[in-house]
């Protein structure tokens, strides 16, 4: 019986120990991007809008890279734009392909996410 007591103590004493020593554990941290698809027959452009920084459009800004049909990014914030088909929606996404990340613009037009949003993405930053 001595043996059983000494271990609960012990047990009790290491699990009260991260309140002695001020250990707090904060809540999970919510993710401030979301998964879209690109859902068109065609490549899609990503593009670089902050060197110089400007407004989110195709003619001004520069593409970095191109998207083949169904890849998958993270959109990390939104911004308004050149309106595409309706939707001046405009996402910053990063795409990790082959080693390689990129990174800038594209229209929000051209990627799908789940649930299908046409415009801004509730829990998605806007880009500043």
């Amino acid at each position: 019986m001595r043996l059983t007591t000494s271990r609960l103590a012990k047990a009790a004493a290491v699990a009260l120990l991260p309140l002695a020593v001020g250990v707090t554990v904060a809540p999970a941290a919510h993710a401030s991007w979301s998964e879209a698809t690109s859902w068109t027959g065609d490549e899609v452009n990503i593009r670089d809008c902050n060197h110089p920084k400007q407004t989110p459009n195709a003619t001004y800004c520069q593409s970095v890279a191109k998207m083949p049909p169904g890849t998958t990014v993270h959109i990390v914030c939104q911004a308004r734009g050149a309106t595409v088909i309706n939707d001046n929606v405009w996402d910053y996404v990063v795409w990790d392909h082959g080693g390689v990340r990129s990174e800038g613009y594209t229209s929000n037009y051209y990627l799908s996410t789940n649930p299908r949003s046409p415009y801004w993405l509730p829990g998605v930053d806007t880009c500043s």
